[in-house]
């Protein structure tokens, strides 16, 4: 009997055994099956809090950050009186003054602290919002003039969201342009690039503010983005005054 005792007991240890590795198991399986759930949470939050951005922002967190921040709006200044300077439509000179409105917003967000920093960051996105609306207007030449109306008069509620369908509206025609004509390709490759990396340093501020000078590498990037619409605005601008003469 004694024999029978210690195999019922072994017996039972093993079933606990298994029965805490099945519970282990399930758990980890839970946490794997989660994972893709919270990182598409994360990035829904993300969207979330862009729509309507309130509160101060995930940026300048120390002196050189602000400085960092500062310094690489400036960029935007000379891009837009470069625009300004080589576009030769109404809608194009219109997209390169909203661009200085770009710059100044950004340098004062970022110079800004206290109870003006919440409005600035406002300010900041409505600006972006603006341009985008003008931008498209340089793209689509025969876009209604209520159409880009209604997009600068819903920029105060829903900035993000306007600048994101403005640009994804950009970004069609950039490509059915490239597709036509080889000389667009080199440079939607260059705006491409600098798309992804951009939206790559953005989402990492939002999700780890913590790792240093990602908002100024943002904006670097998005510089370079906005500035190659330059070459896809020149070529419907060619297109629109060569019809005339």
């Amino acid at each position: 009997s004694g024999g029978h005792a210690l195999v019922g007991g072994g017996a039972a240890v093993l079933r606990a055994g298994l029965s805490r590795l099945d519970a282990d198991a399930w758990r980890a399986a839970a946490r794997n099956a989660a994972q893709p759930l919270r990182s598409a949470g994360a990035l829904v939050h993300i969207a979330g809090e862009n729509l309507n951005p309130k509160g101060i922002g995930n940026c300048d967190h120390n002196p050189l950050e602000r400085c960092a921040n500062c310094a690489t709006s400036a960029p935007f200044y000379g891009l837009a009186l470069h625009t300004l300077s080589a576009r030769r439509t109404r809608e194009g000179k219109a997209w390169g003054a909203s661009l200085l409105g770009v710059a100044a917003s950004s340098c004062a967000f970022h110079g800004s602290t206290g109870a003006a920093r919440p409005a600035c960051r406002k300010l900041d996105y409505w600006s972006i919002g603006v341009a985008s609306s003008l931008m498209l207007r340089c793209v689509y030449p025969d876009l209604p003039v209520a159409a880009t109306a209604a997009g600068v008069l819903a920029t105060p509620f829903m900035p993000f969201l306007v600048s994101t369908v403005n640009t994804s509206a950009m970004e069609v025609e950039y490509l059915r342009r490239a597709k036509r004509d080889a000389r667009m390709r080199r440079p939607i490759l260059l705006h491409g690039a600098a798309c992804v990396a951009g939206l790559a340093c953005f989402a990492t501020e939002e999700l780890h503010p913590e790792v240093p000078l990602m908002h100024a590498s943002w904006h670097c990037l998005s510089t370079t983005a906005t500035a190659t619409i330059n070459h896809l605005v020149a070529h419907i601008e060619d297109e629109r005054l060569g019809a005339r003469t």
